[in-house]
């Protein structure tokens, strides 16, 4: 996969005749916050994430004017694991706070 990724962002800036300028690539989502709140860039970031991050962080949350749309989230494990109690337990429990349970 090569950088920079092209995400549904991209596609819709396409549409308007703009496109992104990269200035940084992370190696996981929930860094964003972290780098954000201590530069003067700007991220696009799933809604509740950044809320959750605003309240522990000098960061402010702002509606974006790209309208991407929602997103899925999937979970996998190894087939070994698949009936054990406790990780039955532990998928269920992400799954509820996920969902905002």
């Amino acid at each position: 996969m090569g950088w920079p990724r092209v995400v549904p962002a991209d596609d819709i800036l396409a549409k308007q005749g703009k496109k992104r300028r990269i200035v940084l690539s992370i190696p996981h989502f929930l860094l964003a916050p972290l780098v954000l709140a201590q530069s003067d860039l700007v991220g696009i970031i799933a809604e509740r994430t950044a809320q959750r991050f605003a309240e522990m962080l000098p960061l402010k949350v702002m509606e974006s004017p790209l309208r991407l749309g929602a997103f899925s989230v999937t979970q996998i494990w190894h087939a070994r694991r698949h009936a054990e109690p406790v990780h039955q337990w532990v998928r269920a429990l992400i799954v509820d706070v996920a969902r905002g349970v």
